[in-house]
């Protein structure tokens, strides 16, 4: 796979944690820089490590060297799905947000956040791990930098705009992600049968 392709995917699960933080952005009553930057880049480490871990599990244990790789490439192609229909659920679907003022962005909620898009990078690492693509350390920074640019714009997004912005952001992202899949389903399995 590209490093092209893993750097959309990349951005395609970095707006679940743009999203988030759109709202949690919308509640300041100002942005701590120097925070909004760690937060940004532990978030960042986080997903790269989910989607390392996704990746590893599933190559050094689930699948033999010699699987069928079309049922391999189907997997994915469902794993990339639903995360993307999820998302896009998400995006169209109105969920009432009581906002709240927040002096600061509290550590406990950030890391339960973490843990929440985690999810989806981790089963991320796993569709890549079932199209065989190996995951370098070039392409874990590209993620974490990703992230990382996807959590600051996002409170900034959040607290000029507004929380609604984080609709769009769910549906830009669920886009990505089905039409990952529907690009791996067209160019590798199609072609294969």
């Amino acid at each position: 796979m590209s490093s092209f392709a893993i750097l959309i995917l990349a951005i395609g699960i970095s707006l679940d944690s743009f999203a988030i933080m759109v709202t949690k952005g919308a509640m300041l009553p100002r942005i701590q820089k120097p925070l909004l930057f760690g937060i940004g880049i532990g978030l960042g480490c986080w997903q790269a490590c989910a989607l390392l871990i996704g990746n590893i599990v599933i190559k050094e244990t689930m699948f033999p060297p010699n699987s069928n790789q079309i049922l391999l490439q189907v997997l994915a192609v469902f794993i990339f799905t639903g995360i993307g229909l999820f998302m896009l659920r998400k995006g169209i679907k109105e969920e009432t947000i009581y906002e709240k003022r927040m002096d600061h962005i509290e550590i406990r909620s950030i890391l339960y956040l973490a843990m929440i898009t985690s999810v989806d990078a981790f089963l991320v690492g796993i569709g890549l791990a079932l199209l065989e693509t190996t995951l370098q350390i070039s392409i874990m920074l590209s993620i974490i930098v990703v992230n990382t640019i996807a959590v600051i714009i996002g409170v900034y997004v959040g607290y000029h705009l507004g929380y609604e912005q984080r609709t769009k952001a769910y549906t830009v992202g669920g886009s990505i992600l089905v039409i990952f899949a529907a690009n791996i389903f067209l160019n590798n399995i199609l072609i294969s049968i």
